[in-house]
């Protein structure tokens, strides 16, 4: 769900059993998630203003969490293979996050 101005969510989903769930809650956020496989979880929520959250899952069974509270946060998780978890939380100004993992 939206609540504020120019805010921008995009999915795009290959495979079976995929799920997205995103909430953002002010101005001027974006979040991508590209999912590819089977049964991959990805939630981000973004509070503030400016927030940019990307998330790409490659693979099976994959859950990924981002929480962004505040303006100006970045994150970026890549997630390639089977069963990897993520969960970052990003609270205040400007922070700035890149997670990769292989397996």
């Amino acid at each position: 769900s939206q609540i504020g101005d120019s805010n921008v969510g995009v999915v795009q989903q290959s495979g079976d059993s995929n799920d997205d769930i995103t909430l953002q809650d002010g101005d001027l956020n974006y979040s991508r998630a590209n999912q590819f496989g089977d049964e991959n979880v990805a939630l981000e929520t973004q509070l503030g203003n400016s927030n940019f959250s990307f998330t790409q899952q490659a693979g099976d069974l994959n859950c990924s969490e981002v929480f962004q509270d505040g303006n100006s946060n970045f994150n970026t998780t890549t997630q390639l293979g089977d069963s990897n978890n993520s969960m970052v939380n990003q609270v205040g100004n400007g922070n700035t996050n890149n997670t990769f993992q292989s397996n």
